[in-house]
């Protein structure tokens, strides 16, 4: 920039004076203070962005892990009432079992025919 200054009155070398005290201000580098001021305050609210994100993207995972145990819990209630149904069926089984043990000493046979006819007349009775 030109700091020359050129005034009709006759003060010129007053108004030099004047001039040259006076502090010439570039725009060019007040954009760039000001983009880089910008760019500073980004440089700020930027971690706090992507850390924001990332709890939004970890909210999610969490939801669905909730799901997930929602659906764990549902099967593992699921499993628990089938297991007592095999267990009642196991008992019932056993009991059955020795009923025809008790059934095949008190006979005295040891002939598989004859014990696979007597424990289905026992299973019929």
């Amino acid at each position: 920039m030109n700091n020359e200054f050129i005034c009709s009155t006759p003060n010129v070398s007053k108004n030099k004076k004047i001039m040259s005290s006076l502090i010439f201000i570039d725009m060019d580098s007040c954009e760039e203070k000001e983009s880089s001021g910008s760019q500073e305050e980004n440089e700020k609210t930027q971690p706090v962005q992507t850390q924001d994100a990332e709890n939004e993207e970890m909210l999610e995972e969490l939801e669905a892990t909730r799901f997930e145990n929602q659906m764990l819990k549902q099967r593992i209630t699921e499993n628990e009432e089938a297991l007592m149904k095999l267990k009642q069926r196991l008992e019932a089984v056993e009991k059955e079992n020795r009923g025809i043990a008790s059934l095949l000493r008190n006979l005295g046979t040891t002939d598989i025919d004859d014990i696979q006819m007597r424990a289905e007349t026992c299973r019929t009775q």
